[in-house]
């Protein structure tokens, strides 16, 4: 992407999100202990959405083998 002048100007965020287990993947996954990822990815979603953001989300194999449903919502939107 070629950024032209008037889009330098302007203030600009990337929101990014990373989606994993705790202690970064050192502990695996029990699906009674993702319910932070089970209720918090649907609401940041729907903020997102309402909010026209775009965002970049980066999700350990475990919670997408885990929650594939999740993962799933993820990419579509």
């Amino acid at each position: 992407m070629f950024w032209t002048e008037p889009l330098m100007k302007q203030k600009t965020a990337f929101l990014t999100f990373d989606i994993e287990t705790d202690w970064g993947g050192r502990i695996l996954p029990e699906p009674q202990s993702c319910q932070g990822v089970v209720k918090g990815v649907p609401w940041l979603l729907k903020i997102l959405e309402e909010c026209d953001a775009p965002s970049t989300f980066f999700i350990s194999g475990e919670i997408a083998h885990l929650h594939p449903d999740l993962f799933m919502e993820i990419e579509a939107r």
